[in-house]
């Protein structure tokens, strides 16, 4: 997983092309554990979404109070 700019970007060497997930806001940080994908941005806001149902979207958000998020 990639992030840049208001995408994530999920690397998949079978396929030709990334996966691309919007987010709300400027990305600053993404990472995956079990099936979940975990991404936080400048608006202080963590979000969840499960890998194996991206089109759903995001099923959970937490307000960090503010503040960057980093890896």
């Amino acid at each position: 997983f990639a992030a840049s700019g208001d995408k994530i970007y999920w690397i998949d060497t079978r396929r030709k092309t990334p996966i691309t997930v919007s987010s709300e806001s400027q990305t600053t940080a993404v990472t995956c554990w079990n099936d979940y994908i975990i991404y936080g941005g400048y608006d202080g806001y963590l979000n969840i979404m499960d890998r194996r149902n991206i089109q759903g979207g995001k099923i959970s958000g937490i307000d960090l109070g503010g503040g960057p998020i980093s890896s």
